[in-house]
């Protein structure tokens, strides 16, 4: 029983993990960069367009990182916005609420249905006292 109550929360405990947001950074992409090393960052440049930027790096003036398998170099002052991922506090803490939840009712459910059982089993034993 507990293996399947297991492989039922197993799911949950993936999706807690991957609780997170693509937020705007309020921080000069310098400072954020080299205080959380991401491991990607959304760089929205003057353009507008918009470019995914993996393993991020500030070296001087300049973002450098990678665009799919290309290593490309973005000048700081190309950069109009820069956004990350970062955790969702409180969809995190409303899905583990919501796990546990889940998983005491399961468990009521589980741990009920085994002792309200109204099958009794016969002993057909002449001897009931040492066999049954």
């Amino acid at each position: 029983m507990l293996t399947r109550l297991s492989a039922a929360l197993l799911p949950l405990v993936a999706l807690a993990a991957a609780c997170s947001t693509l937020a705007p950074v309020r921080e000069t992409p310098t400072a954020f960069i080299t205080a959380h090393a991401p491991g990607a960052v959304v760089i929205t440049k003057t353009d507008n367009s918009v470019v995914v930027l993996a393993g991020p790096k500030v070296i001087g003036d300049t973002l450098g990182g990678f665009v799919g398998r290309d290593y490309v170099e973005i000048p700081l002052a190309n950069v109009q916005a820069l956004s990350a991922r970062r955790p969702a506090k409180g969809r995190t803490a409303l899905l583990i609420g919501a796990s546990v939840v889940a998983a005491g009712g399961i468990a009521f459910a589980i741990l009920n249905s085994n002792s309200h059982s109204t099958n009794q089993i016969e002993c057909a034993d002449p001897e009931p006292e040492v066999n049954c």
